[in-house]
C-alpha cells in the first residue's frame, strides 16, 4: 500500500499475469477499498474469484484457444481476439456465459499486421458486439 500511495493515483488497474490466481488479492482489494481507490481488474476469465464482486470494473479477455477454462460469469466488458473463424462460435459461448455491459472483438496481430478483415467478418456474424482496437500495437508502442 505504501508503494501505491506514493504514486498519488486515485485508481488502480490490476492485470497479468492472471490476478485471480494471486492468493493475497482479497487482502489487497480490501486495503485499496479502505483507502478509497477505484479498482479495475483485467482477467482472462478462467477463475470467477469471489473478490471480483468488490472491484469497480472487470475487463475480461477470454482466450478462444481454451474455451473449456472459461469460468467467469460477470464482467463490465468482454474482449475477444478474432484469431480464427472459430471466434464467432466462441463469442456466442462467451455471451451466453458472461453477463457484461459491453462485448468487443479485436483484430488479431499477426507478425505486426492487424487482421481487420477477419475481425470484420466475425463482427458481421454477431449482434451487439463492437470493434476494439489496440492502438498501441498499430502505433508500434511496446
Amino acid at each position: 500500500m505504501a508503494e501505491v500511495k506514493r504514486c498519488r493515483a486515485k485508481s488502480v488497474v490490476l492485470t497479468g499475469g492472471e490476478p485471480t490466481l494471486v492468493g493475497e488479492m482479497p487482502e489487497l482489494i480490501a486495503a485499496l477499498k479502505r483507502e478509497g481507490y477505484w479498482i479495475a481488474v483485467e482477467t482472462n476469465g478462467t477463475c470467477d474469484a469471489d473478490w471480483l464482486g468488490f472491484v469497480d470494473y472487470v475487463a475480461c479477455s477470454p482466450k478462444a484457444e481454451f474455451p473449456e477454462r472459461l469460468a467467469l460469469t460477470r464482467a463490465d466488458e468482454v474482449r475477444v481476439v478474432a484469431s480464427s473463424e472459430a471466434a464467432v462460435a466462441f463469442c456466442r459461448k462467451v455471451r451466453r456465459q458472461i453477463a457484461a455491459t459491453d462485448y468487443y472483438v479485436s483484430p488479431c496481430d499477426r507478425d505486426g499486421v492487424m487482421d481487420f478483415a477477419r475481425a470484420k467478418s466475425v463482427l458481421d456474424q454477431l449482434e451487439g458486439w463492437s470493434l476494439s482496437v489496440q492502438l498501441h500495437k498499430i502505433l508500434g508502442f511496446r
